[in-house]
């Protein structure tokens, strides 16, 4: 049994969606719902791509939970060294 992926899973894939096994389409269609509904919105926009990338990565085998986890929480200190570094000052 072959299982289908919604066309805009398929397309945001791109070259990707050809090769996946039926497991990893259902796993990476499952989690593209879940993050286009938790990440919504124009404004959350940058959240949802870097979230449909790192569960490609992790569905396609290109990387670990945790290897993800790691470059997240490491982007989110180097967010906050440059907030304390850079603060906003309005005269």
């Amino acid at each position: 049994m072959r299982v289908l992926m919604r066309s805009d899973v398929a397309e945001w894939l791109g070259a990707d969606a050809v090769g996946l096994s039926d497991e990893q389409a259902a796993r990476v269609d499952a989690a593209f719902a879940v993050i286009m509904s938790r990440y919504a919105g124009p404004d959350k926009a940058v959240e949802r791509e870097a979230a449909l990338g790192a569960a490609a990565q992790v569905v396609l085998g290109r990387a670990s939970l945790d290897e993800i986890s790691m470059l997240w929480h490491q982007a989110k200190e180097i967010e906050r060294d440059g907030s304390r570094r850079c603060p906003v000052r309005w005269s």
